[in-house]
């Protein structure tokens, strides 16, 4: 049932969804001042970026399909990472672009 979801989803390998979840929400704790919606929104965030990258990840690495579960994890993880730095800094990029009052 899972499988069928996720390949409805688009999404091609079920330890790469897992991986991905799992990384998005191991990477949760490190986001504190976060309200329930932001943490929806990058767990989300973490997880598709998993899904879909991990294929191209492991092709541009040339590592096999045995290792999706891991690479999921760490883009999953990682990907959170990247997605909360890019919110913290992006209204700063924003104010220096548009300029400040």
């Amino acid at each position: 049932m899972l499988d069928t979801i996720l390949q409805g989803l688009g999404i091609k390998s079920t330890a790469a969804a897992i991986g991905g979840a799992v990384g998005s929400i191991m990477s949760l704790q490190f986001h504190n001042g976060l309200n329930r919606k932001g943490k929806v929104i990058l767990f989300f965030s973490g997880f598709f970026f998993a899904c879909y990258t991990t294929t191209l990840a492991a092709h541009a690495f040339s590592i096999g399909s045995d290792y999706f579960g891991g690479i999921g994890f760490l883009i999953g993880w990682l990907g959170m990472v990247v997605v909360s730095a890019i919110i913290k800094v992006l209204p700063d990029i924003i104010k220096a672009k548009l300029g400040s009052p």
